[in-house]
């Protein structure tokens, strides 16, 4: 099913409503555990200690640094540009902006979901049901780790397909930038 001008004119600012309602609730509750999110992951102080170094260093290093086997073997830091961004978000602003700029990122998600749903043409209560069960499933990998911009623009991307597959528009070419 598609949202055309055959949807009621007050279903729109109604899923808009529900789209903000759901985000800004995933967003509270993230705040009240985001210690319990961030703590329990090993890669996540590992992440900054990275962006640091290559911060201090002016280049990703050849070598892993904190290896204590094969000091030899080439480090490849996938990751390496969003070590320098939350390095940088750390220095600049704390520990605890960090984790506000990762919670607001996981909000947009769900709200990107909840999108999502309405254009497949989805109603009300199967979105919920739908954001519900998505946020229970993508909880434990919202901690500060560079997977989280992944599943993000994944969403997006998606949602992009889906839009242009309904109304074709020039947004379709900014996904291979992504």
């Amino acid at each position: 099913m598609q949202i055309d001008s055959s949807t009621p004119p007050l279903a729109r600012p109604i899923q808009w409503v529900i789209i903000l309602f759901m985000s800004l609730i995933a967003f509270i509750t993230y705040a009240m555990h985001y210690d319990e999110m961030f703590f329990p992951n090993a890669d996540s102080p590992w992440h900054l200690a990275a962006g640091d170094l290559i911060r201090e260093l002016g280049h990703v290093p050849m070598y892993d640094p904190w290896a204590f086997t094969n000091n030899d073997t080439i480090w490849y830091n996938m990751a390496w540009l969003y070590d320098v961004l939350i390095s940088y978000i750390n220095s600049w602003f704390g520990l605890e902006i960090l984790h506000v700029v990762h919670i607001f990122f996981g909000a947009v998600l769900i709200g990107l979901i909840a999108k999502c749903c309405f254009v497949r043409g989805a109603g009300v209560f199967a979105t919920i049901i739908a954001v519900g069960l998505a946020t229970l499933t993508i909880a434990p990998d919202l901690q500060i780790r560079p997977q989280l911009f992944s599943v993000l623009l994944a969403a997006l991307s998606y949602l992009w397909l889906m839009e242009n597959r309904q109304a074709p528009t020039k947004k379709i070419w900014l996904l291979p930038l992504m």
